[in-house]
């Protein structure tokens, strides 16, 4: 498949071109996504051709920016063409594929040109002398969508169009079978409106058109991504019956009808019109426009990429805590929600590096809003949005992006009054103890976590009862937070508390003064994981993993220089790949180097060789650190994030960066992305590493 990264074409972003069966595989593998700022989205193959349960036209977030229902599968799409003069030809734009292993309709036969954009995508069919295009617009922040065709052909020919709908109308994560289940079909002032017994609704209209009731179930649609994952891959599927639309090619050498899909009423006027997405489509140019413009403030080059800043955007949403509008940031599409450890990570990069200071500080407030005895959430339930608290890595982030927030913003009153507290909060509570056995061990000041039931740090992959990889007692990070913690709010506290920024350096002294002592390897030459309990005191875990890099990488680093060195050197060797770092040494026996197979296969493969894009952005800022930004740790810093910039070009996921990728690669398979198919803490590493290396 040939991809182009070409600006002018369409809306700033991505072109492939078809070129038939040889190019089938990839074009069904490679998958896209569009957002509309609250929570929704859509999602498919640039084949067309729905692999996932997820793969949907319209996926709507009930209660932004969770709650997520899929309201629209897709659609069934006939056409019937008649040049003057000659006979009528049917074709079909439309592929499902169904078990056992059948494809129909095979309208990528048809298929000559992808393009995805920031808010839509386009697809390009060829039939004999007619060319038919279909584009499909997100709406932001509301509307739904629109899907308009244009048929271009000889002036007089006639197009007659059948657009059947197909929907599931249900939890975006669970599949549906007919099963007697139920769908009332009813008209509106400009269409129809599908509801199910659970109290879910789809409007929909067309330009020109009647509706043809017909109620009717599709059977077996087969999702191949799920049967690999070792999850339940097949559904059925209920269509209402059929919008009728007709139209003649006038003298400029097109028509085009418009379909309108919508969690809401559709108004009559919206229906051809459209004004409402169009305002909504201009807002977001004008939007991603300003944002592009204050990042190359900080950094030209970033404020040339556009597409970046699309991509940034895309997990960024509000989230209502009481009665305040603030914001949050979604871990990934499709399947992730609001993540605690998540956000923080990627704050930095998709707000602070973009100049989004504002919606920064609403997203720390909506997390120190929900603290409960010093921990920020894990996660928000994507049903009921409940507060989950399991982890202690992510409150320790908090710290981190709060003080880089008034590092990066210079708002000191807005820290001091919006985030300040919830920071001293989280250091009182893990110095005096809290849930899940997270304390400071008064011994040498280091941070204490979880047993060997819990999963508490980000390497938390746990499945039929088996912790694939149990980091309880000390983790490394974990104490490089805590200490970088302490420093960084003893900073932001000198001027105006001089006595507790003191406790808070002294506090910081003793971690300094055990931490590499107690976490340095000798055998190794870098850092031990953990510090995991043992009779009478603490041994290491000398597994070779990435999380050492993240003390390289903080301003306030407990490491000498040579030491310093010494990990970044072996993270190098044993973990660097182009698109991430490994999450185990090759070299180790329980080293899983390919993401793949059921869902007890890819957890345990999880953090046990899985590459992770995000642990670029920690490296890079390791590296540039240990030598105080040369030019030559720029170039170096820009050459291991280059490849990844490549990714959101030509990769799988067109526009975005995958969660993880396999953690080797070999003649007969390339490293192939998995997970999320868009990132957020991937695309934020980016972003972060590329401005790091022009500025900071």
């Amino acid at each position: 498949m040939n991809i182009e990264h070409d600006p002018g074409s369409f809306d700033g972003t991505h072109i492939a071109r078809y070129r038939g069966e040889a190019d089938l595989r990839r074009f069904i593998e490679t998958e896209w996504v569009l957002t509309d700022g609250l929570g929704g989205f859509a999602m498919g193959t640039a084949l067309g051709m729905n692999t996932r349960r997820y793969h949907g036209w319209l996926i709507h977030a009930a209660h932004p920016p969770v709650g997520r229902v899929m309201l629209l599968n897709a659609v069934l799409e006939r056409f019937t063409l008649a040049a003057p003069g000659a006979a009528e030809e049917t074709v079909e734009l439309s592929n499902f594929e169904f078990e056992p292993a059948h494809v129909a309709p095979r309208g990528h036969r048809l298929l000559k040109r992808f393009e995805r954009g920031a808010a839509a995508c386009r697809w390009v069919y060829r039939c004999g002398a007619f060319t038919i295009e279909r584009r499909l617009t997100m709406g932001w922040r509301g509307g739904g969508i629109e899907v308009r065709y244009r048929v271009e052909g000889p002036a007089g020919a006639t197009a007659r169009v059948t657009l059947a709908p197909l929907v599931r109308l249900h939890d975006f994560h669970r599949l549906i079978r007919c099963d007697g289940r139920r769908f009332r079909v009813r008209g509106t002032a400009s269409g129809i409106a599908i509801g199910a017994e659970n109290g879910v609704e789809l409007h929909l209209a067309t330009s020109g058109g009647q509706f043809h009731a017909q109620s009717d179930w599709w059977f077996n649609f087969h999702y191949e991504q799920e049967r690999q994952r070792g999850q339940e891959w097949i559904e059925d599927l209920f269509t209402p019956g059929e919008f009728r639309c007709e139209c003649e090619i006038g003298p400029d050498g097109a028509c085009s009808l418009a379909l309108r899909a919508a969690a809401e009423p559709i108004a009559p006027m919206e229906v051809d019109r459209g004004e409402a997405l169009k305002r909504g489509v201009e807002a977001r140019r004008m939007h991603l426009a300003s944002m592009a413009e204050r990042a190359a403030k900080g950094a030209p080059a970033l404020g040339r990429r556009v597409d970046l800043m699309a991509a940034a955007d895309a997990f960024v949403v509000p989230r209502r805590v009481g009665e305040e509008s603030l914001m949050t940031i979604l871990a990934g599409y499709p399947w992730f929600g609001d993540w605690g450890r998540d956000t923080m990570i990627a704050l930095r990069g998709l707000l602070l590096r973009t100049g989004r200071f504002e919606e920064a500080l609403r997203a720390l407030r909506a997390f120190a809003l929900h603290r409960q005895r010093g921990l920020i959430p894990n996660l928000f339930d994507d049903s009921g949005g409940a507060a989950h608290y399991n982890t202690v890595d992510a409150s320790l982030w908090f710290i981190h992006a709060a003080c880089e927030y008034r590092r990066l913003s210079g708002d000191a009153a807005g820290f001091d009054r919006d985030l300040r507290e919830a920071c001293l909060d989280i250091v009182e509570h893990y110095r005096g103890g809290t849930d899940f056995g997270i304390r400071m061990d008064e011994r040498d000041g280091l941070i204490v976590a979880g047993d060997a039931s819990t999963q508490l740090t980000w390497m938390d992959a746990k499945r039929d009862g088996v912790v694939f990889t149990p980091r309880h007692g000390k983790p490394v990070e974990v104490n490089a937070l805590w200490y970088g913690g302490l420093c960084s709010l003893a900073e932001a506290l000198r001027e105006t508390e001089a006595s507790r920024a003191a406790m808070l350096d002294e506090t910081a002294r003793r971690v300094r003064e055990h931490f590499e002592r107690a976490f340095w390897c000798e055998q190794t030459q870098c850092l031990a994981d953990a510090l995991v309990p043992e009779r009478g005191g603490w041994g290491q875990d000398a597994t070779i993993r990435p999380n050492q890099i993240i003390a390289c990488s903080l301003r306030f680093c407990p490491l000498e220089e040579p030491k310093r060195r010494a990990v970044i050197a072996a993270v190098e060797e044993h973990l660097l790949t182009p698109v991430g770092l490994r999450t185990l040494s090759p070299r180790d026996s329980r080293y899983q180097g390919r993401f793949e197979g059921g869902m007890f296969e890819r957890d345990r493969a999880y953090h046990q060789g899985t590459a992770w894009p995000w642990l670029l952005a920690p490296f890079v800022e390791a590296v540039l650190r240990v030598d105080e930004f040369s030019d030559a740790a720029r170039r170096r810093g820009r050459a291991i994030i280059e490849p990844l910039l490549e990714q959101m070009i030509v990769g799988r996921s067109l526009g975005q960066v995958a969660e993880v990728y396999d953690g080797d690669t070999s003649p007969d398979r390339p490293r192939l992305p998995g997970g999320c198919i868009a990132q957020a803490w991937s695309v934020a590493a980016v972003i972060d590493a590329m401005v790091m290396c022009e500025g900071e």
